[in-house]
């Protein structure tokens, strides 16, 4: 089963939105494309700083390509892991409140579950 945290928006009329708890597999391949269309600007402008002092540390103080690239996927990586937490982080920030963490094999599942305790019909 996966963990999902429930969040509803400010609007009460809204349906609540679920995120899986975990990796984030797009998060890795494409990080800063990934928090931007998750409208998260602050992680998208740690992401460019980050890039930035890579790319100085490369090209100004000597950085080897090889510990460049393996210090880009480790951040990458890291990112990946925390995703979903930035995620949970940039809704707070703009009103919406987690309410419930739920248990289901799918989204749907867990969806469904959470209008069971919530005492609500869909």
């Amino acid at each position: 089963m996966r963990a999902y945290t429930v969040h509803l928006p400010p609007e009460q009329e809204a349906d609540p939105l679920l995120i899986k708890e975990g990796f984030s597999l797009w998060a890795f391949l494409f990080p800063l494309p990934w928090a931007l269309y998750h409208r998260l600007w602050i992680e998208s402008a740690v992401l460019i700083l980050i890039g930035a002092v890579l790319f100085v540390a490369q090209a100004r103080w000597g950085l080897s390509s090889n510990i460049a690239t393996a210090l880009g996927l480790a951040v990458q990586a890291i990112f990946a892991f925390e995703a979903r937490d930035f995620l949970r982080a940039g809704l707070a920030r703009r009103g919406w409140w987690q309410t419930a963490i739920i248990l289901g094999r799918t989204i749907d599942a867990a969806t469904q579950r959470w209008y069971h305790f919530a005492g609500a019909e869909r």
